[in-house]
């Protein structure tokens, strides 16, 4: 009982809610009773304090939403909570190297270490995570490069990229990327992302597991945006510009989304989306504005070794 009373999810849209109802009837509570209360000064001073403390509660759910602080109760009674990083550590600049892996799932695997890795100093820290769909293989489709340049620069914190080839194997590879490499276990450390004119649709695949990712980037495809409210989630659709198909699917998610989405629409010419498996710059500045800092907490892992 315990276990499932820690494992309550404070970032979630249902917490969210309960406890926005809570407030609003805790104000109502002072407003219908304030002139009807036997004991009028104990009645007003309890009302007021419960009023006072629901909305400070929902300001204090809406911040941890936004940063994912405390993912559950668990986390905020925690002896020693995760903490976010100290704005720029040592390594955050530096060459990452992309190693092979294997995963039960999905059998062989390339993933992308970023230099603060491997930093003994950083050995308690969690990184994000940021599965990339593509069939190109990570070490020759030049995102390497690129990420060990937009790290060094500080448009993109140090995240850890998981190379999958397809939607279908995305989320597959969570669990095993949180016990075996030092992953973030929360939702806001998880993003999903692939080329600008790739074969794979991350959108589709961050819509149909909500509860798993916190931000995606990629071609629209066939995706369609909930009717019910759901967790925050950024979207940024890209497309190509001679492929009218993309741009109206694009454009289709970027033109009515649910409060809860934030959907950007992204349309580059061919000749600028760097052949087939490269990444985009301008997505990876998109991704950095919204992929997580690694955070130190008391959770161990064994981590990769090659």
């Amino acid at each position: 009982m315990l276990g499932n009373l820690l494992g309550i999810r404070l970032d979630s849209m249902r917490f969210l809610i309960a406890v926005l109802l809570g407030a609003v009837f805790s104000f109502g509570v002072l407003c219908l009773g304030w002139n009807r209360w036997p004991h009028r000064r104990l009645g007003r001073s309890v009302s007021l304090v419960l009023a006072v403390a629901g909305v400070v509660l929902t300001a204090g759910v809406l911040a941890n939403r936004g940063g994912s602080f405390y993912p559950t109760v668990g986390a905020l009674v925690a002896t020693a909570p995760p903490l976010p990083m100290p704005g720029r550590v040592p390594v955050r600049t530096g060459r990452g190297e992309v190693v092979s892996v294997r995963s039960p799932q999905v059998g062989g695997l390339q993933v992308y270490l970023p230099a603060g890795y491997r930093d003994p100093g950083l050995a308690a820290a969690r990184f994000g995570v940021l599965e990339w769909l593509s069939t190109v293989p990570l070490d020759r489709s030049g995102l390497a490069g690129r990420l060990d340049a937009a790290i060094a620069a500080d448009r993109l914190p140090p995240v850890m990229v998981v190379a999958v080839p397809s939607g279908r194997d995305a989320g597959a590879v969570r669990q095993w990327a949180i016990r075996t490499l030092r992953a973030r276990s929360d939702r806001a450390g998880w993003s999903v992302a692939g080329p600008v004119d790739g074969t794979g649709c991350p959108l589709e695949v961050a819509l149909r597991r909500p509860a798993d990712y916190a931000a995606a980037a990629g071609p629209a495809c066939r995706a369609r945006l909930p009717r019910i409210p759901t967790d925050r989630l950024d979207l940024l659709a890209t497309a190509t510009a001679d492929r009218p198909a993309e741009v109206s699917a694009a454009k289709g998610l970027h033109a009515s989304p649910p409060a809860s989405i934030q959907v950007t629409e992204y349309v580059v010419d061919p000749s600028a989306a760097g052949g087939p498996g490269a990444s985009d710059p301008a997505v990876l500045e998109w991704l950095g504005a919204r992929l997580p800092a690694p955070i130190v907490g008391p959770e161990g892992h064994s981590g990769v070794h090659g």
